[in-house]
């Protein structure tokens, strides 16, 4: 537009067209990045007040015994003021990008019909020139504003998964070896072989461990809390891996196998009883969802009538 601008009116028209693309490009990527730290502030305050909201409701029973309902009221309240301050900040920014726009597209315009003008009053041009003009100019705002606004929502959206991308960025430790063979059980003898492992604190909770449970016998786990009675549970399970020494169950290291066949193949009762808000059915087959319960052996035989009652 700018070169049919400058070929059929002179270069200053052209100039004009030019400059206010310029600036009105400029304008939304220099705004829009400086609302990045705006946005991630807001998101951070919504994450805040959601994890105090969901902390308080799964820990109701804490927060009954010492009768902090207030507090955790306050708490809340707070993270919520913090979000609306941020929430305004994001919306008056976003104003401000708006009318940025607006006003450099204003001025183009304004410019544009000031030379429009003088070459009308010069002779240079014909009214129609000025009509032609305007409306090339108007032309042009229709695809800057819808630029504009992709590639500002592109860049909030961005900003808003900013969390997703970093959870799915994230690399599980435990995981199934390539093409690794399915547990095969055959006996079930399990055996802890110098086992040795430790939390992220560096603490040893498990040194040099060995016991095997032989099948069809049963062994206990006895010792103070933290002793890492619950630790070789989750150990059996893969959800850590051991540091030293190994686990087998009927020869197999775990570490070897995949994870999917081992955990269906053993069978736990938790520490912690843990309920889906669902029937007893669910919560008692929740262990294998794909067992069915099996039919009566006997067809139920029908009630019988009540018996006469004695007339009086």
């Amino acid at each position: 537009m700018s070169g049919i601008l400058s070929y059929s009116f002179g270069p200053a028209f052209g100039l004009v067209s030019l400059a206010t693309v310029s600036a009105y490009t400029a304008f939304t990527v220099v705004v829009s990045q400086r609302r990045v730290d705006i946005r991630r502030a807001m998101n951070r305050a919504e994450n805040a007040a959601s994890a105090k909201a969901v902390d308080s409701l799964i820990n109701f029973e804490t927060v009954k015994y010492f009768g902090n309902e207030a507090h955790e009221a306050r708490r809340y309240n707070a993270s919520l003021a913090a979000y609306e301050t941020a929430a305004v900040h994001t919306a008056t920014s976003l104003a401000q990008l708006n009318f940025g726009q607006s006003a450099i597209f204003s001025v183009g315009l304004t410019a544009i019909m000031f030379l429009s003008a003088n070459g009308v009053a010069a002779g240079a041009l014909t009214v129609g020139d000025v009509v032609m003009i305007n409306g090339l100019l108007f032309q042009l705002s229709v695809p800057l504003n819808f630029l504009g606004t992709v590639y500002r929502e592109v860049k909030q959206s961005v900003i808003d998964m900013e969390a997703m991308f970093a959870l799915t960025a994230q690399r599980p430790r435990v995981v199934s070896p390539p093409s690794a063979p399915p547990l095969v059980v055959s006996q079930g003898r399990i055996e802890f072989r110098n086992v040795t492992f430790g939390y992220g604190d560096g603490r040893r909770v498990l040194d040099d461990v060995s016991f095997t449970v032989e099948p069809g016998t049963s062994v206990a786990l006895v010792g103070p809390s933290g002793c890492g009675k619950s630790t070789a549970l989750r150990l059996l399970f893969r959800f850590y891996d051991v540091q030293g020494g190994a686990i087998s169950i009927d020869g197999s290291d775990l570490r070897s196998v995949d994870l999917a066949s081992l955990r269906r193949a053993v069978g736990v009762v938790p520490q912690d009883t843990v309920l889906f808000n669902d029937s007893l059915r669910y919560n008692v087959q929740y262990g294998r969802v794909d067992v069915r319960p099996a039919p009566p052996a006997h067809p139920p035989s029908p009630p019988r009538p009540p018996p006469p009652r004695a007339p009086h």
